[in-house]
Formats: C-alpha cells, structure tokens, sequence
C-alpha cells in the first residue's frame, strides 16, 4: 500500500507540474496581449457550460434535457463559480489521471504525452469531462483488476454525468463474452451490468421527467435541439467553425473508426481462436472509440461537431495509446503505408478541393504519424517524433483553450 501510494503521488506531482507550466504560458499569453482574450467568469461559461449553468439554475424546466444531471447539480449543491468549479474540475482530473497512470504504471515520457492531448483542456472547464474522466477510470479500473464493486460504480457515476448507455451496454456485453474464457459464469454478469447502464439512463429521464413533464424529452432534444437521428451520413464530411475543427474533428473519426477495424479483427480472430483474448479494459475501451466515432457520424449526417471531446477527452484514449505505445514495432514501410492511407481518408473531407487545403491535411498526416514514430529501433528518430508531437500537442491544447475563452467553439 505505502508502495502505492508513493507511485500516485509521483504520477500526481508531474500532472501537476505540467499543468502548472501549461497555465502560466496561457497566462503569459493572455497577459501580453498576444491574443485577445482574457480569463473571467464570462470567458469561462460559453457554449455547452450555458446548458450547465440553466440547470444549476433552474433545473430541467428549461430545454435542457439532453444533458444529464450529475455536474450541474454538484454545482448547484457547491454554490460556487465558475471558477471555482473549472478548479474542481482540475482537481478531480488529475485525480483521475493520477490513479490510470498508477494502474498501468505509466512512464514519466507517457504520461506527459497523455496529458498533452489537445482536447483535455475541456478538463480545466466547467464542463462534465472531468467528472466522466474519473468515473470512466474507476470502471477501467474494475474491469483491469475484476473487482465488480469498482466496475458497478463506474457505471452507475457515469451513468448520471452522460447518456453512456447506448454505447455501455452492447461494450460490456461484447468485452466480457470475447474476453473471459468462462463465458457461461460471466455471462450473467455481462447481463446484469448491461442493465444496469440502461436502468440508469431511464432512471434519469425519470428524474427529468418530474421537473419537465416530458419522461421522453430526451429524445426530443436530440431530434430536434441537435439534430441527431439515425441516416447515412453526406459528402464531404465537415464539422463546425472552420478547418481547424473540421482536422481536429476528422483525427478523433480517424481514430474511432481505425479502433473498429482493429476491435473487429480482433473479434473475428477470437472467434476462429487464432489469437489469445486482449485485456478487457483495452477491448471496453476500444469499443468505446469505436462507438462514440459510429454514433457520430452515422446520427448526424456527416456532421462531425463535439467528436474531438467524445474520443480524445476520456481515459480510453489513454488506455489504448498506452497498449498502441508499448506493443506495436513500426518501420518506413509499416509508416509509409498508414500515410497514404491517411491521406486517401482525408478524401473524404474534399481534401482535394486546393492545393493549400491538401498541404494542411498532408501536415496533419505527419503529425499523427509522430506517433508510430516513437517506435522505430532508431533512437533519434523516436527522439525527434516525441519532441515534435509533444511541443505541437500542448500548443494545441493552448490554442484551443484560447479559442474558447475567445467564445469560439472548439467542440
């Protein structure tokens, strides 16, 4: 225990460091007026943090029943700012990145490279991200070490702070059937587990219910508020607020959708028992990539807006860049045929519309593929492709952070 706790405080003291040097450059950065914006209570409640702040208020009287009740009632319950909750929000983030990086006994160069993940700065918002951060993680977490207790609550927190059913339920079913070899003794708990997630989603849409009238209102919002129903999504696919969002969007879809094809690979293999089984926490969190990245694109027409959040904002990023990282040995060729693959991707988003355009995707191409770089047996190449996609990442983040205090919506 003591050992433990020794670990988590490390992994606690270089989240905070980071986090400490990211926020004095914002500082510096607002401060010299470099960008014109600022850091203030009205700066930091744009976009979704208005939706949380009417239910803090009002509760679900209003048209807000499309986001589910654990955040803004805590924040209603604490009475504080926004401030004061995008420091709580800080806090319950580093916790939870604290304990992933513990468990899986993360590297000091890992750890650095998860924090730098552009879209985490949603942590450091009055937003739900932070919360669902740390309950995601108690989840992985009781999956990892097969502890039901850690697993049941994960589920039921998350449960409250978003409508994870859709994409809980089918996971945990698909994890425990393609992951336990006893399938027959867990198959009961797979059940129980799923059913959870899905009376916890309608015991919330109860709960809206009473201040609403409207026990469906939900799914009316979704329909009409935000436009989300089942159809195949149009071409060129696109995002919200310009070219930026639309790469930064286009990258999780990439993610999420190359997630798929391996978790089906994967499972076809399983099923002709020519591979072992992969851990059940790496496989949930594929799945969740996975899910998240087909929900978007196939329930809003090729609209890829907030997808960034959904993929990059949660722990099951980490826990599968961590496996990427540590098991794949990549090469020029295994290199050169993602980037063309890539490239014939970006196809998709009329890349090649102008010469300009096309330059800005081949750029992006690059940058994700720092990635695989870091391993390649040539030490100063994974050295330059760590440097360059950590230094490009936290610039990133920065920017976005700058973005949204400038009211201009990054997901």
């Amino acid at each position: 225990m003591q050992d433990y706790l020794m670990r988590y405080c490390k992994q606690l003291l270089l989240i905070a460091g980071y986090q400490l040097s990211v926020f004095i450059l914002l500082l510096f950065i607002l401060r010299s007026g470099i960008v014109p914006a600022s850091l203030s209570e009205s700066t930091l409640t744009h976009w979704d943090a208005l939706h949380y702040t009417a239910i803090r208020d009002r509760g679900y009287a209003g048209y807000e029943s499309a986001f589910f009740p654990l955040f803004p009632y805590t924040w209603h319950l604490l009475q504080a700012s926004a401030t004061s909750i995008a420091l709580l929000n800080w806090s319950v983030f580093s916790i939870g990145m604290a304990l992933l990086a513990t468990a899986f006994e993360a590297r000091r160069s890992e750890l650095l490279l998860l924090l730098s993940v552009p879209s985490l700065m949603f942590m450091y918002l009055p937003y739900t991200e932070a919360f669902f951060f740390l309950f995601a993680v108690l989840l992985i977490l009781g999956l990892k070490e097969k502890n039901l207790v850690l697993t049941t609550l994960g589920i039921l927190l998350c449960g409250i702070v978003r409508p994870t059913a859709v994409v809980f339920a089918p996971a945990l079913l698909a994890t425990f059937y393609f992951c336990e070899k006893e399938k027959r003794k867990t198959l009961l708990k797979a059940l129980v587990l799923a059913a959870l997630t899905c009376a916890v989603f309608f015991s919330v849409l109860y709960f809206q219910s009473l201040q609403n009238g409207n026990w469906h209102a939900f799914f009316d919002e979704q329909k009409t508020g935000w436009g989300n129903s089942f159809r195949f999504p149009s071409l060129p696919l696109t995002s919200w607020s310009g070219w930026k969002i639309v790469m930064l969007d286009g990258t999780a879809l990439l993610f999420g959708l190359s997630a798929a094809v391996f978790t089906i690979y994967k499972a076809v293999l399983l099923l002709r028992k020519k591979t072992e089984p992969l851990a059940p926490e790496l496989f949930f969190s594929l799945l969740y990539l996975s899910g998240m990245a087909l929900i978007v694109l196939f329930y809003r027409g090729g609209s890829l807006f907030s997808l960034n959040r959904f993929v990059f904002a949660g722990p099951f990023l980490s826990v599968a860049l961590i496996w990427f990282l540590r098991t794949f040995q990549w090469n020029w060729k295994s290199w050169g045929l993602y980037f063309f693959s890539a490239l014939v991707f970006w196809l998709l988003f009329r890349s090649y519309t102008h010469i300009q355009y096309l330059l800005k995707f081949v750029g992006l191409t690059a940058f994700i593929g720092c990635l695989p770089m870091l391993s390649f047996k040539q030490k100063r190449i994974a050295t330059t492709a760590y440097i360059l996609f950590f230094a490009l990442s936290v610039f990133v983040q920065i920017y976005m952070l700058l973005r949204f205090l400038n009211n201009e919506w990054v997901g």
